[in-house]
């Protein structure tokens, strides 16, 4: 079984670009703590809505947490050195802190995304209230 999940700090904006058919993909590298005074790095590649998502609200050092699949790639550069890297493959992404003020557009969907959310709990404690039968003290 291959999956990884790793905490860390964007060390780029992420870079989203698109294929003609219309699939977006965005790359970024994460820095995160390996031992005292030690960090590593790794490069996450996202596809499609996550891709979308990373490209519009992340930026360089936003704190996210990232689970995945590792590849390990290797080749040859130009001068014939062998060359590896070790990349996740993104298949979901948590925001743990994102700055402020990216642009106004993205706020705009903020507020929006928070007032949706107000009003799904408005309506789910509505709904409660019209069933008696629902106990108050559910443990969980």
């Amino acid at each position: 079984m291959n999956i990884a999940v790793l905490s860390g700090y964007l060390g780029n904006d992420p870079d989203t670009t698109y294929t003609k058919d219309g699939l977006s993909i965005s790359k970024f590298s994460i820095a995160f703590s390996m031992a005292k005074d030690q960090t590593g790095w790794v490069e996450c590649v996202c596809f499609d809505k996550l891709a979308e998502m990373s490209g519009n609200w992340l930026q360089k050092g936003d704190k996210i947490l990232i689970q995945g699949r590792l590849q390990y790639e290797q080749w040859q550069d130009k001068n014939g050195n062998n060359r590896n890297a070790l990349k996740l493959i993104a298949s979901n992404i948590e925001f743990i802190t994102i700055k402020k003020n990216k642009d106004d557009k993205q706020n705009a969907r903020k507020t929006n995304n928070q007032n949706a959310r107000k009003s799904n709990q408005n309506t789910v404690f509505a709904e409660q209230q019209n069933h008696p039968d629902i106990p108050d003290d559910i443990p969980f």
